[in-house]
């Protein structure tokens, strides 16, 4: 109790160092808090499944991940490995309503189609349930169920779902976590046609059988025969070695496959990785700051240390008190950390857009960064327990001690270490927001300018023609065209067996207004004429014929609406999707319906009244519309919302590790203006000027500057090459990035060591002199 006492009478003494110390603890303590939390909530996704370990998405490759109904009876017929399988289909938004309501008043909804058995691979908690397999049967979430019948049952009632009528609700179950794949509201089961290779746009989902493995169940698709005829095709056509095998339920979240696989806000496990570097990088940076800082006051410490060994204290003894502080320290530190991020933590998952940030929902974690901030201090307080008490009792008690060279050049790397973080954080920054500027800007080949969009309600959608000659009466309305999708959220894939050959397509409905509308020129074939002439028909992208190689696709015929239907155009290629990926085959469809987005091109004008005349429009085809109105500029650049909300998540890593960095500095810098002040003091009574001084103090700190830019340079490069390769469409790695990243570090490493300096080289030289 006593050394306790002790120990932090000692701590207050030297209150500049303490108080240093802990603020450059918690800097890193609270990033390394935010950080680990955030990365335990992205790679827990699907992790709350009891089988987990069991469940796979059935693949192509590492690029192809739908398949036609049938693959799944020919695994049925011949895997003994499988327990359960499930087709499964998104089947996108729908509005849900009863029969009380109409469907303008019903409740937007995700869902998908499936088969009964997805319940048995995986954990759902039904809240009611008869999972009986019939006809137009439908499983709703907890919160829809509330929404339509308030606190009574729902189980065997009626709902609508669309323009689809009388399904009966067979299971009822509670909302998901935020941490999932899976997040649809409703679920169909689903009566599949198992006849049909022409059409493959279906996942399959399977759960191994105890002690299978994925080795195992990849050796079966490769060695069966109706499937390797299945995928011989695929081969020739694409000229790849694809084979059949399974992707692990965990890696779900990290793979998108061209929006293929179920889930949103996916993110690309190298970022994880990125990430995982800054937690320990944090620590580094951290510990590396605490040496500095707590070995800057050496000089002081060490008398006091000396006399307590000559009245009998043992070395050892000495070495554990500075230990045990360290770990004090650490601790205060962690305790300061949690307290501000429970104050706090909700702010910065708004401010970013992420979850995972409540310590609460995982108490184990307070466990975890306890025991990380004892195991910090052990670590990093075991060199200066040596340093401070290496030098002799009867040279420390006369004050003539010198830690001038005393681990000097250890102190000169772990410095040189923290400026070279602080530029590769700097030129990983200023390239991520480079290259999210360079999506944004980029010219995808339609234009965008001046168009709004707006989800047009079901009762307009009857009354489709008239609303839209109602809304081209407004001067600044110059053009409208209806579409199922619009730029950047096509969600629609066919794949289809078209002259014995597995394609797979981008599939998108259009209007006859679609392709002026946006200027895309027609290289080969014709346009759309008249809903009349050409419903049904079809327009390719020139990636589609160069990738299927049809050498006249006008000729081609392609399955769809129960028949085969003529391809009459092919298109110029342009970027429909986001430029994560290559431009996709993509098919365009004339279809007498689906007109759920209207695009309207306007003049440049006052958008409020515009939008008002818009709204004021709707309401005279349906009183009970919701419109939203936004620009199609915005929504293409919500494509990049996950990069550009990591990109601002590292950013402030990256200032919060330059904080870090030049606390660490500042210790340094204090350690050695005391080591140096008598020397400053007899070059100043020699006729010494302070800028004289400050270019000597300074020379030091921008010789590790240097080399740790000269360092980063390279590294960053590297880094962001390997980076941007993951990527399409990406900007250049330019030589100012890393310019504008030295002269940053070089603009705050002055401005600091200059502060403290010229502190330094403004003291009064007879004070230092005066016992001398």
């Amino acid at each position: 109790m006593n050394n306790i006492k002790h120990i932090f009478r000692t701590l207050f003494r030297y209150k500049l160092s303490t108080f240093v110390n802990i603020v450059s603890l918690f800097i890193a303590f609270w990033g390394i808090i935010i950080l680990s939390l955030f990365i335990s909530n992205e790679i827990s996704y699907d992790n709350y499944h009891k089988d987990k370990d069991r469940i796979y998405m059935l693949g192509i490759g590492s690029d192809i991940f739908y398949f036609p109904t049938p693959i799944k009876k020919i695994i049925e017929k011949d895997n003994p490995l499988y327990e359960e399988i499930s087709l499964f289909q998104e089947a996108y938004y729908n509005n849900i309503y009863t029969n009380r309501t109409t469907i303008n008043k019903g409740i937007e909804c995700r869902g998908a189609k499936i088969d009964l058995s997805f319940f048995k691979i995986f954990d759902f908690h039904f809240t009611e349930k008869n999972l009986v397999d019939i006809a137009k049967s439908v499983i709703i979430s907890k919160s829809v169920a509330n929404k339509l019948f308030g606190n009574t049952r729902a189980l065997g009632k009626n709902i609508n779902i669309g323009y689809s009528t009388n399904f009966t609700i067979i299971g009822v179950f509670d909302d998901y976590k935020n941490n999932t794949s899976f997040k649809y509201d409703y679920y169909i089961p689903y009566k599949w046609n198992f006849n049909d290779y022409k059409e493959w746009s279906y996942n399959l989902i399977i759960k191994l059988k105890q002690n299978n493995t994925a080795e195992g169940f990849n050796k079966f698709t490769s060695s069966n025969k109706e499937i390797i005829e299945y995928i011989k095709n695929l081969n020739e056509r694409y000229g790849k070695e694809y084979n059949v095998k399974v992707l692990p339920l965990n890696k779900l979240h990290y793979t998108t496959a061209s929006g293929q696989l179920p889930g949103n806000n996916k993110i690309n496990i190298h970022i994880i990785y990125i990430l995982e570097i800054l937690v320990i990088l944090l620590a580094l940076m951290g510990a590396i700051n605490f040496i500095n800082c707590y070995t800057s006051q050496a000089p002081l410490r060490a008398k006091s240390i000396a006399l307590k060994q000559i009245f009998g204290m043992k070395k050892w003894r000495s070495k554990y008190i500075i230990l045990v502080e360290a770990i004090i320290l650490s601790i205060i530190a962690l305790i300061i950390s949690l307290l501000i991020h429970l104050s706090f933590y909700t702010q910065i998952q708004n401010i970013f857009e992420i979850n995972g940030l409540n310590i609460n929902n995982n108490p184990l974690f307070y466990l975890i960064f306890l025991a990380g901030a004892i195991i910090f201090g052990i670590v990093a307080g075991i060199y200066p327990s040596f340093y401070i008490t290496s030098p002799e009792p009867a040279q420390s008690v006369k004050g003539k001690m010198s830690f001038a060279n005393k681990g000097k050049h250890i102190r000169s790397i772990l410095v040189i270490i923290q400026l070279f973080f602080a530029s590769l954080l700097i030129i990983l920054t200023i390239s991520i927001k480079k290259q999210l500027h360079f999506w944004n800007n980029f010219d995808t080949g339609l234009k965008t300018e001046n168009i709004v969009y707006l989800h047009v309600p079901y009762e307009i959608q009857k009354h489709y023609e008239a609303f839209a000659k109602e809304l081209l009466k407004n001067p600044n309305i110059t053009d409208y065209t209806y579409t199922q999708f619009i730029p950047g959220n096509v969600g629609m894939r066919w794949g289809r067996a078209i002259n014995n050959h597995q394609v797979s397509l981008v599939s998108w409905p259009v209007d006859e207004r679609f392709m002026n509308f946006f200027n895309i020129k027609i290289v080969k074939g014709r346009n759309f004429r008249s809903l009349k002439s050409d419903e049904r028909k079809y327009i390719i992208n020139k990636k589609a014929v160069d990738k299927l190689g049809w050498d006249n696709p006008t000729n081609i015929k392609i399955f769809g609406f129960q028949k085969e239907n003529p391809v009459i155009g092919v298109c110029e290629d342009f970027n429909f999707a986001n430029l994560r990926i290559p431009i996709q085959p993509l098919i365009l469809w004339l279809y007498n319906g689906r007109r759920q987005e209207l695009l309207l091109k306007t003049n440049n004008c006052n958008y409020k009244k515009l939008f008002a005349f818009i709204r004021n429009t709707a309401n005279e085809f349906d009183r009970d519309n919701n419109l939203i109105i936004d620009f199609l500029d915005n929504n293409l650049a919500r494509q990049y919302k996950q990069e550009e909300k990591i990109g601002t998540f590292i950013q402030y890593v990256g200032i919060w590790t330059i904080i870090l960095a030049i606390t660490g500095l500042m210790g340094l810098i204090i350690f050695i203006s005391r080591d140096r002040m008598k020397e400053i003091s007899i070059r100043k009574v020699n006729g010494a000027s302070i800028k004289e001084i400050l270019k000597l103090l300074n020379n030091i700190y921008l010789k590790w500057l240097a080399i740790a830019f000269v360092l980063a340079c390279p590294t960053g490069y590297l880094i962001v090459k390997e980076w941007l390769s993951f990527y399409t469409y990406k900007t250049e790695i330019s030589w100012w990035i890393f310019a504008l990243a030295g002269l940053i570090l070089l603009f705050i490493t002055v401005c600091t060591t200059s502060y403290i300096n010229y502190k330094t080289a403004s003291t009064n030289p007879i004070n230092n002199l005066k016992d001398e």
